[in-house]
């Protein structure tokens, strides 16, 4: 079995958990001391036998309204949980759990550009022509289109054979499917090289030497992780498991 990467408490900071505890500091605070989270570190205090009773702290009425106008003059979450003394992902998830609001940081749509691209979606622009001419990412485009229920005419590449020979032909060199993205199709998508790639069946030749399946044996046998043996092999994880298994 291959190793997996566990952080391990030091005892630095099984003496501070300790301190924390006899301060009754609440649990949430312990996130940026320990950059933990709260799962670790509640079973960190069952295995060490300390009694605590978690208290979850209401967000009152006029601290949701603090956090909204924070939001709306574009405060950021950092400088939200700061104010709060609160780790940042506490803000995060109220701000999108209870008060169903982006961050500062989101390019909101106006009125004016909504009714564009409902427009450019009419003319049967594709979702990259509409992305250049309103200036907005393709998944930006796309969420877009799904939250307004609209349909985007697909643009799809017809592949000609020559493409697909040498495809197969580098995938069966070994060489990645991102390489071959990078040098000769950096216009496409890598998850439509890996579609195309299942759709006609060109699959990676896997060259198992003996000297590999030796190396391989003995990395594993000295619990070595499995991101030193991806480095040490120069082969994919995937590739690896399933030799392993």
């Amino acid at each position: 079995m291959i190793k997996r990467v566990i952080k391990s408490w030091t005892k630095n900071e099984i003496e501070l958990l300790k301190q924390y505890r006899k301060q009754n500091i609440p649990l949430e605070n312990y996130f940026n001391t320990f950059n933990r989270s709260i799962h670790a570190i509640e079973a960190k205090l069952n295995e060490l036998g300390i009694k605590y009773e978690p208290k979850i702290k209401r967000w009152t009425n006029k601290e949701l309204e603090i956090i909204k106008e924070m939001v709306l003059n574009k405060k950021t979450d950092d400088e939200i949980a700061k104010y709060f003394n609160k780790p940042i992902y506490c803000i995060s998830s109220i701000r999108l759990r209870k008060l169903n609001l982006f961050s500062c940081n989101t390019n909101f749509w106006g009125n004016e550009e909504v009714e564009t691209f409902k427009t450019l979606i009419k003319n049967e622009l594709t979702a990259k022509e509409i992305a250049q001419k309103i200036n907005r990412s393709l998944g930006a485009i796309y969420n877009k289109a799904r939250e307004l229920n609209l349909k985007i005419k697909e643009e799809r590449k017809i592949w000609t054979d020559d493409e697909l020979n040498l495809i197969k032909e580098k995938r069966n060199q070994g060489i990645e499917l991102n390489k071959i993205k990078e040098q000769y199709f950096p216009e496409i998508p890598l998850l439509t090289l890996y579609a195309v790639c299942q759709k006609h069946k060109i699959y990676a030749m896997e060259i198992w030497t003996q000297e590999k399946i030796n190396l391989l044996i003995t990395l594993v046998k000295d619990n070595i992780t499995i991101g030193k043996i991806k480095s040490n092999l120069k082969l994919g994880y995937r590739t690896i498991y399933r030799k392993v298994k």
